[in-house]
């Protein structure tokens, strides 16, 4: 379970993560309000998990099936 610190940034409001490095490495969000930088945070922190799992799922010899393949 990560840990959030959300704080002023100039204008907007910041959120980070547990193991924050800096914006070049880590994920953060933005917001005008507190909510809203953390929900653009997890935004991202889910993104970046189901990039993961595509990855791992979408290897070259994978066979992807959904209900719109032709038979």
């Amino acid at each position: 379970m990560n840990e959030y610190r959300i704080f002023k940034d100039g204008n907007a409001w910041c959120a980070t993560a547990t193991g924050f490095i800096n914006l070049q490495e880590s994920n953060a969000g933005f917001g005008d309000r507190p909510l809203e930088a953390l929900a653009d945070l997890v935004g991202q922190e889910s993104r970046a998990r189901l990039d993961d799992i595509l990855h791992d799922f979408c290897k070259p010899d994978a066979i992807i099936w959904n209900d719109r393949s032709p038979d």
